[in-house]
Order: C-alpha cells, then sequence, then structure tokens
C-alpha cells in the first residue's frame, strides 16, 4: 500500500518520505490511501487522521476520546471534581505519608 498526505500549505508527505510518525502533525487536508487490492481511500474534511493497524482512519474530535479509549490504556483522563472531595483525598494522601 502507498499514501499520501496533502497539506493546507501545499506539501505533499508519502509514504517514500517516511512513516506516518514522520509526517508533520497540523494542516493535512486530505490523506489517499493506494490500497494493493487496487482501490484508493480518500480521507478529507476530517478533525484527526490517524495511523492504526497498517491503515489510516479520520473522524472528528467528538468521537475521539471514544476512540482513543477503545484502542488504549497507556492513556489516562483526569475529572474535575468539588473541592471538599479534592480536600478528602489530600487528607488520605497525608494520611499514608
Amino acid at each position: 500500500m502507498s499514501w499520501r498526505i496533502y497539506y493546507t500549505d501545499g506539501k505533499i508527505f508519502t509514504n517514500k518520505d517516511g512513516s506516518p510518525e514522520d509526517a508533520p502533525l497540523d494542516g493535512i487536508q486530505l490523506i489517499i490511501e493506494n490500497l494493493d487490492n487496487g482501490r484508493t481511500h480518500y480521507h478529507c474534511e476530517r478533525e484527526y487522521y490517524v495511523w492504526v493497524d497498517d491503515h489510516w482512519n479520520a473522524g472528528f474530535r467528538a468521537d475521539y476520546e471514544r476512540w482513543v479509549r477503545s484502542i488504549t490504556k497507556r492513556i489516562k483522563y483526569g475529572v474535575e471534581t468539588s473541592n471538599k472531595k479534592f480536600a478528602d483525598i489530600m487528607k488520605e494522601v497525608n494520611d499514608v505519608r
């Protein structure tokens, strides 16, 4: 399979230029994948593009968190809480020391 990434500033990055991880992060307008079976996939007008399992996926930020949570347990998420709850946590921290 081959692929090309087209950027807003006119740059083009391809699989011949490096790995997906080497590609510039921002300004993507279009990714074209030429699959080994002769098909071509166009990924455009999305808010994120990600290389997973040897192909490109694309989507919107609203779907991003749900998708990331489904593929990895390495990223952990914080949440806001009340001042009382945080004070209770800190009390427990101090009690453990």
